[in-house]
């Protein structure tokens, strides 16, 4: 593995941390404010479900991603811990930037609707369609070939960086 396949993944670690700190505050946040009877509601609502899911967790972790790599920062915290950074070659920096997150990002929303219409089946005692079997096992397919695809490109390139037209540099790059 190459130092800067080793900081990719670090940086990976870092910037997970703050996804499930982040995470962990809207936890608690509905925890204090949502009554149950608003809980249940949601939770047999899947398509609202979906829509605060994707509004609350989705959207600012895309956002966190996007606004950083296409800032001067070039990173998120984790990347600029670690000293590495997305580039893409002008013009569009922030279009392909843009791109590389909905790519990388995708599957993950992908997962979270799996998860939501699981619940929604499973409360309502019906059987998991098989439709929702494949939204979750799709996404960690689609995640183990980005993981790969890193690990093949030696940390410089993977599966949504090539779609996207961006790669990631260390600091001796």
């Amino acid at each position: 593995m190459t130092e800067l396949t080793a900081h990719r993944f670090l940086a990976f670690i870092v910037d997970y941390f703050l996804i499930i700190l982040y995470a962990a505050l809207l936890y608690l946040f509905a925890w204090l404010f949502l009554t149950p009877d608003l809980y249940l509601y949601i939770e047999d609502n899947p398509l609202l479900n979906q829509l605060i899911t994707f509004t609350t967790m989705t959207l600012p972790v895309f956002m966190y991603f996007f606004l950083f790599e296409s800032s001067k920062w070039n990173g998120t915290l984790g990347k600029r811990i670690f000293g590495i950074r997305v580039i893409s070659n002008q013009p569009f920096q922030k279009r392909k930037i843009f791109m590389r997150n909905f790519i990388k990002f995708l599957p993950w929303e992908i997962a979270h609707t799996g998860v939501i219409w699981t619940m929604y089946f499973t409360n309502n005692g019906a059987e998991i369609p098989i439709w929702i079997w494949i939204l979750l096992l799709l996404p960690q397919a689609i995640d183990l070939s980005y993981f790969i695809s890193i690990i093949f490109y030696k940390g410089e390139s993977s599966f949504y960086d090539k779609m996207a037209n961006t790669s990631v540099s260390g600091k001796n790059s």
